[in-house]
């Protein structure tokens, strides 16, 4: 067990952490609920009812709920309940089915007691489809006080949040399962679905919020212009909170936008904290939270809440390559490369995590090692490699000299100049060329490319410190004004 201690950080003294004696009682794993309908096509249905379930259960107070990610990790893993709550870290597991038929639905869900396996409480609910609501109220209901937690009026106040359109509602939980799965083709598909959910009810504001998620990190995965992604995210995160101005997500969505796209990144960060305060339980709005903090140089700050997102969230493998990229940032670099196997254990071809290898062993001298990592992540990638070649690029100038890195370099530049020109920079960093790098820089600059955020993060950077021209861009982003005090 590796015990950690950090000295002169502390969360935002706004959002003061649970007592942890009061979490361990009070904590709970909604495992995805089996689809007993007989179609695999209605296997959205099933996980959105899961997802549901999280979402109104997070929203009460002294309860803590593992979210959504580390959740379905466990999904057709065969282990048993005392299994799982030792790998999820809670004391209870819901777990149940559902099952579809000729326009009515059967839901059966127990709560385990997981240190006996002692069921503490059971229930069948037999509904109409358009009273699937009612079921997620019930089950909530019966949950906490099965937990003996106090509700504070979240479930009660659900029926605003979502919305009774049976139809909408499926088309969100089907913008929900696409969003998750992070690709091309899913994303464009989760757009689409979010969509349709806003033309059956335009009122609809978890759909508002869910479209300008999937709008945000488009890009990332598709050729999709970044302003028109930017433009129509913003617009979506702005209606979700006109229509329900106390929405967690809506929050979360709207400080995504104004931290990936606007660099603003005291709004960014107020948005966040909002999102938190109104559900503790929400991990992706502490792992976002943590990225802006991240941005902005406070990186002890940064792997502080990255932690707590973990509690809730701790089978994430992003939230384990992150926190290994915060202790990167921090030099800590023994504990970074913990960090990030724990991720390549969770996922062993997360190209991501292996970057973030590669740049710790860089940094560490060890470049057989890091060139391994780079090499592998250049498989993993695909298409979005450029990241993984830059740093084969760097690996080179000190093995092979700094004539095969430039030509390495021009390789790259001739195939992504037009799409990454932050990476680029990046790459010419680390090979030593200070006017090349420079110059890509400011073509970041211009094309407000969202890469940006990383300048004060990746160590290739750091021999343009005393460079009169980094700080001149960082001034332009706003990130000196954002800096923590000296």
């Amino acid at each position: 067990m590796e015990i950690y201690e950090i000295h002169g950080a502390t969360p935002t003294a706004e959002l003061s952490r649970p007592d942890p004696e009061t979490e361990a009682r009070t904590s709970v794993a909604v495992l995805p609920f089996v689809n007993l309908s007989g179609s695999p096509s209605d296997e959205y249905f099933s996980d959105g009812m899961t997802d549901e379930l999280i979402a109104v259960l997070s929203r009460q107070r002294g309860l803590r709920v593992i979210s959504r990610t580390s959740a379905f990790s466990v999904k057709d893993s065969g282990l048993g309940a005392r299994a799982i709550a030792r790998l999820l870290n809670v004391q209870t597991i819901l777990e149940g089915s559902v099952r579809k038929s000729n326009g009515r639905v059967r839901l059966s869900a127990r709560l385990v007691r997981a240190e006996d396996e002692v069921q503490l409480w059971s229930e069948t609910f037999d509904r109409e489809l358009d009273d699937v609501f009612a079921i997620q109220e019930e089950i909530a209901q019966a949950i906490a006080r099965a937990l003996q937690v106090e509700l504070l009026g979240g479930v009660t106040r659900y029926g605003d949040v979502a919305t009774r359109d049976m139809a909408a509602y499926t088309l969100y939980l089907k913008g929900r399962y696409c969003w998750a799965q992070r690709s091309e083709r899913s994303l464009k598909r989760a757009v689409a679905y979010f969509r349709r959910a806003i033309e059956v009810n335009p009122s609809y504001a978890l759909a508002y919020s869910g479209l300008a998620d999937a709008l945000t990190v488009l890009p990332d995965y598709a050729a999709f212009p970044r302003e028109e992604a930017h433009h129509r995210a913003l617009e979506a995160a702005q209606k979700a909170l006109s229509l329900d101005d106390e929405l967690a997500e809506a929050y979360a969505s709207l400080a995504d936008v104004k931290l990936l796209y606007e660099w603003d990144w005291r709004g960014a960060e107020q948005g966040f904290q909002r999102a938190i305060r109104l559900r503790p339980s929400y991990g992706t709005a502490y792992h976002w939270y943590a990225h802006c903090l991240l941005y902005t140089g406070r990186f002890e700050e940064a792997y502080v809440w990255l932690e707590q997102a973990l509690e809730l969230d701790p089978l994430s493998v992003i939230a384990h390559a992150n926190r290994g990229l915060a202790l990167y940032a921090l030099g800590d670099h023994k504990r970074a490369l913990a960090a990030l196997h724990q991720a390549t254990g969770l996922a062993p071809e997360f190209g991501i995590a292996e970057v973030y290898l590669g740049l710790v062993h860089c940094a560490l001298g060890q470049l057989e090692e890091a060139r391994s990592h780079f090499s592998s992540a250049e498989v993993n990638l695909g298409q979005k490699s450029v990241l993984a070649e830059i740093g084969c690029a760097v690996v080179e100038a000190s093995i092979e000299g700094h004539d095969s890195a430039r030509r390495r370099m021009e390789q790259v530049q001739e195939r992504h100049h037009a799409h990454e020109p932050f990476c680029i920079a990046a790459g010419y960093a680390g090979i030593g060329d200070a006017h090349e790098a420079f110059r890509w820089l400011e073509e970041a600059f211009r094309k407000r490319d969202t890469m940006l955020r990383f300048i004060q993060v990746l160590h290739l950077f750091d021999a343009l410190h005393d460079d009169p021209r980094y700080r001149e861009i960082l001034d332009r982003m706003g990130l000196l004004s954002a800096a923590p005090p000296a």
